[in-house]
This record gives structure tokens, sequence and C-alpha cells, in this order.
């Protein structure tokens, strides 16, 4: 009886798997299609015919005007269902939205003859509205291409399927969300190991091939590059920067969302309307609990509003709470713990409570004194997407990391306005005329305003847009802009957690955050630390918060959160982060001596002696050298 029993399973299986193939043929099409031709050989399934047959069919079907020097076929595990050879086609082509070339991958099924017997759906792995994308060449593994801004190169990308884009202590529920994103970004469900190389003189002509190692390219006049992947060593030196890895982010939540968002079943609409929900749910949870519950924030008035006190400088002076007593601390400046033990620490904190209808609801305010500190920006190696094909390092710099004092977060997506985002002058997304702009230069200057011209100039060397100031000439949201959320009005209240950058009128930035307010107060809480211009950056659990680093002891850094109530993942920005950043280094050190400097000279020769400083900060230091030294 059994054995009747796994026969008619085995029959029904069988059944099935038929109807399964059966209906994944019928997405080819006829077989063969008009217009195919078999290659003449048996046996042949990737050959040049193979290679006009799919991009035939790619013209045909999808629209997609793709030439057949332009597409590369190369076998693959991961296909669809049915007979056939599993393949993979990658190609560049321009989407029908957009004059700009993208790089594609279409996975499919062909004959022995080299004819497509199962077709799946291109998937656009680029998606650069700005950019364009030219396949150099693949394999079974690797994808290489080249990305282009303008009429010049900007470097090359290596997509290496061989290699997962996760960490290998990723945990399940991080890999079960990373393998959707995976099969929305490129199709297959495990995401590639990336490596970006960026060429240190973007060229007009490109052409290049994958090697055993790395890769070699052809640039202008007949200069060549050679890169070795897996020692990193490049020939010649100091021709490319390269980096490496592009994961996804690893908080699962955040990566579900974003999965969602790009999904073409819910959209970014329906994920807003969730959020919505859950925001205004949260909030009158909480507002029950402390009315039911209250605490001594409950019991004090809010301050009403005053403004800051002008000071001359560093460190900046309390607030002013109205002739209210305040809860212990509020609107007092105190050095932050990491750096308590400095007689003057570069960095303070304190608290503001300024929504009435809840008291218990604290802003924090983060002060650092940028006589003494250098601002940087960072683009992450997955958002703001970018639009152009260049790549966010995702990382503090090398030369950064033993000055490192703070990271804070940076602004929002890319599909939630396209703001304009550059870092040490690599493109990713066009800034836009009338935004609210931090700029920096390659010490770590900051300026702050609207932006009012086509690119970026010198000294300049990135910057990030993030929507109409919150703050312009100390007056909160003077746009009267909505839509402060996402892209609807129904998040400009929301009680949700949202940071802030600004800078006072004595130059003083301020970073601000909030575990739950709305925009408005959260630039209300600003104005009255002084702040003349500001900006709202990124918003909701898990995405925004300050840290600090000191040593820890063992040659590395500690991190400390800015508050205990931030909830984004702690020491994500001493490695390689998948969002956009900022960070603050402390000024160099003057140097000790003349770098050629040898015992034989004469005593103090050659030696650099501080004369004047500012703000406890060296400025400007002598020295002499002797006959012997000058000629």
């Amino acid at each position: 009886m059994w054995r009747a029993l796994l026969a008619r399973k085995a029959a029904l299986l069988g059944l099935a798997l038929l109807i399964g193939v059966g209906l994944t043929a019928l997405r080819a099409g006829r077989v063969p299609p008009d217009g195919f031709a078999p290659a003449p050989t048996e046996g042949e399934p990737f050959g040049p015919d193979a290679v006009r047959n799919v991009a035939a069919l790619v013209r045909d079907r999808h629209g997609l005007a793709v030439e057949d020097a332009d597409l590369r076929l190369v076998p693959t595990a991961d296909a669809p269902l049915g007979v056939g050879s599993p393949a993979v086609a990658w190609f560049t082509a321009a989407p029908e939205d957009g004059p700009h070339r993208d790089l594609f991958a279409l996975r499919l099924r062909l004959s022995s003859v080299g004819i497509p017997v199962v077709v799946g759906s291109p998937t656009n792995v680029t998606r650069t509205p700005a950019g364009d994308e030219l396949l150099l060449d693949a394999t079974d593994r690797r994808v290489l291409y080249g990305t282009r801004v303008g009429r010049r190169f900007q470097g090359v990308v290596v997509l290496d399927f061989g290699r997962s884009w996760l960490p290998a202590d990723a945990g399940r529920p991080t890999r079960a969300v990373a393998a959707l994103a995976a099969r929305q970004t490129y199709g297959t469900w495990d995401g590639p190991a990336r490596t970006d190389l960026v060429l240190a003189h973007p060229s007009k002509a490109l052409s290049g091939q994958l090697t055993a190692a790395g890769l070699t390219l052809a640039l202008d006049e007949g200069a060549t590059l050679d890169a070795d992947l897996d020692t990193g060593t490049l020939q010649p030196p100091g021709a490319a920067q390269l980096q490496r890895g592009a994961p996804p982010q690893q908080e699962v939540f955040g990566l579900l969302a974003d999965t969602l968002r790009q999904s073409a079943v819910v959209g970014v609409a329906r994920v807003m309307a969730v959020e919505e929900v859950l925001f205004r749910a949260t909030d009158w949870l909480r507002r029950q609990r402390h009315r039911l519950f209250p605490t001594a924030a409950d019991r004090l008035p809010v301050a009403p509003h005053v403004d800051a006190l002008a000071a001359a400088g560093w460190p900046p002076p309390d607030l002013p709470l109205g002739g209210n007593k305040g809860l212990p601390g509020e609107g007092r400046w105190v050095p932050v713990e990491a750096f308590a033990g400095e007689d003057d620490p570069p960095v303070r904190r304190t608290f503001l409570r300024v929504d009435p209808a809840r008291p218990y609801v604290r802003t924090h305010l983060f002060a650092f004194d940028m006589a003494r500190l250098g601002l940087h920006f960072v683009a992450g190696t997955r958002h703001p997407r970018s639009t152009t094909g260049a790549r966010g390092s995702g990382r503090v710099a090398d030369a950064h990391r033993a000055r490192l004092v703070a990271a804070f977060n940076g602004g929002f997506k890319t599909e939630h306005g396209a703001f304009g985002t550059i870092e040490d002058g690599r493109v990713l997304v066009e800034p836009q005329p009338g935004l609210g702009t931090v700029a920096v230069d390659a010490d770590g200057r900051a300026g702050f305003g609207l932006w009012d011209t086509a690119a970026l100039h010198a000294p300049w060397v990135s910057l990030r847009q993030n929507l109409p100031p919150l703050i312009a000439d100390g007056v909160v949201n003077p746009t009267r802009a909505r839509h402060w959320g996402e892209l609807v009005a129904e998040l400009d209240e929301a009680q949700t957690p949202r940071s802030a950058v600004g800078v006072t009128g004595e130059g003083v930035l301020i970073y601000a955050w909030s575990k739950a307010t709305s925009a408005e107060r959260l630039g209300e809480a600003m104005k009255r630390a002084g702040v003349r211009f500001a900006l709202h950056l990124d918003m909701n659990p898990g995405h925004t918060g300050v840290e600090f680093y000191r040593s820890d002891g063992a040659g590395g850094l500690a991190p400390q959160a800015g508050a205990r109530a931030m909830d984004y993942r702690r020491g994500r920005w001493l490695g390689t982060d998948a969002r956009d950043f900022f960070y603050l280094v402390r000024a160099a050190d003057m140097p000790a001596a003349v770098a050629d400097r040898t015992p034989a000279w004469a005593p103090g020769e050659g030696i650099w002696q501080t004369v004047a400083e500012t703000d406890g900060v060296p400025t400007v230091a002598r020295t002499f050298l002797t006959p012997a030294r000058t000629g």
C-alpha cells in the first residue's frame, strides 16, 4: 500500500513539474521565435549566434535598444526553472524613461543550438539616470563595467557573485531580508561582493578585461592600469583608489523597509502609510502612559521661548529657560563624558524640552568647537543611491582615524528627493538649487547655506543637501515647507526620532536629536540654542544618532553613544556603512621638526616652536636653518 502511495505522490510531483516547466516556457513565447538563428554546431549554446538571438529577444520583447557588441552571455547556476543550459546575459541599454545607459541582467535558459527557451525578466542593476555604464567583461562569476559622468569615465566596478555581499557574522533574519533585496537588485538570491576602482584622473577612453587576479584597463593616451584585487595592489601605484565592499545595511527592519519600498507590489506610498499608523499609535500610547504615570518632567512646565545669549566664542553660554526651573541639567552645557577629563573639551551637550503637550520629550543638543575640529562627509556604500554610477566610500578616511572625535548620521535617501551628494569630488547625486546645503573643504572647514550654482567649486570638495533649510537666518522653516517626513505631509508632525545639524552665529556646530518629535519642534530647540542655519537630517528608528570616540587602550577606538535612547547599531561608523554620515576630527598637530633633520644639526635647528595659539590650538610656529642647510 505504501508503495502505491509513493508512486501516486511521485506521479503528482512529476505532473506538477511538467506543468511548471510548461508555464515557465510559455513566458519565452514561441520556441524558436521568428528571427532566431540556431547555431551551426550542436552543443554551442553560448556562441555568437546565441548572443545575436538574446539581443534580438531583448529588443523585440522588452524594447531595450541593445547592440550585439554590448551583450555578454555566460553560464550561471541561478536561472529560471526549465530545460536548457542556464545562462545570464549582461548588457547595457538605455531604459525607456531616460537617455543614459544602465547595466542589465537577464537570466534565461538556452537550447543546445543557442536559442532562448526559458526567459526571465531583465533586471536593471544600476539605475543611474544621470550617468552611463559601459560593460567591459563578464565571466560566470564576475562582471566588470565602467561608470561615466558627462564625457569622462570616473572608474570601474567589479561584481563578484562568487563571494557574498554579507559579512560572515550576519544573522539569519538579516540574510533572509538581504536575499529579497538581492533578488530585486541583481535578479539572484545572493548579492555579490562589490569592488570599486576610482580613477585618480577621469579618462575619456576606457577598455578593459578581467584577469585571474583582478583586472587590466586601457585609458587615455595609451595609459594602462593593472589591479590585483586579491592583494589590493595597483600598477602604477596611485593611479586609482580601491574601495572594497558594499554590503546592505544590517539593521533588519531598515533593510526590510528598503526592500518593500523598492517592491513593485508594496512601494514607497504603502510603506509610508504603515509608518504613519505606527507613529501615531506609538505617540498615543506614550502620552497615555505619561498621563497615568507622570514623571518629574511631566510636572515641570516647558520653558517659553527665549533667544540664546550671544557669545564671542567657546564654550557656548547656558541656555535661558525663561525663569523656569527646568529639569536637572536642562539648558546647561556640560562636557561629553568621553572627553570629561580634558581641561577644555571640544564637545559639550545639553537638552531642552520645547513641546508643551509632551513635556517628557527631550531634544538633545551637542555643540562642537569648530576652531579645533574639522567636519567631513562620507557617502554610504548604498545610500543615498547614486544617480551617476559613482559610489560612496562608507568609511572614515584612514588618515583621520587617529584624530576621530565623533560621527553622526546623514540625510534622506535618493528616492525621497534626490538631494545633492558629493564625496571628495565624486558626484553621486547632482546638487539642486535652492536646497539647504552643508559643504566642506579638504581641511574640514564647513559652509552652510542655500545652493545656487550648477557645480561644486574650490575650495569645497564634498557636500550634502537635504530638503529646504530647517532654519535660515534664525527663522524656523522659513519657506513653510511641508513633507519633512518623506513625500507626504502626514509625516510632518509625526513624533519619531529626528536629527538635524546647524551652525550658530559664532560658528559653533550644533547637532540635534530627539527620540520623538516633529520637524518644527526640532527646529525650535535648535533656534533656542542660537542656531542661525540648519538642515533636517535623517529620521526614524535605527537611522539617527551621534557617537563619540576615545582610545580603548589597545590601539583602537571605543564608541560611546550621545544618549542611551539612541537605538542605532553601536560602532557602525568605525567600519564600512551602507548609509551616509558626517564625522569630526581634531585639528592636525603642528609638525615637530623639519622632515630632513638629523642629530648632526645645531641645537634647536629645524625644530618648530609654537609662538601663537587660538583657543588652545597652536596656529603659528617658527624655527631656523643654518647656511649649511640653505646653501
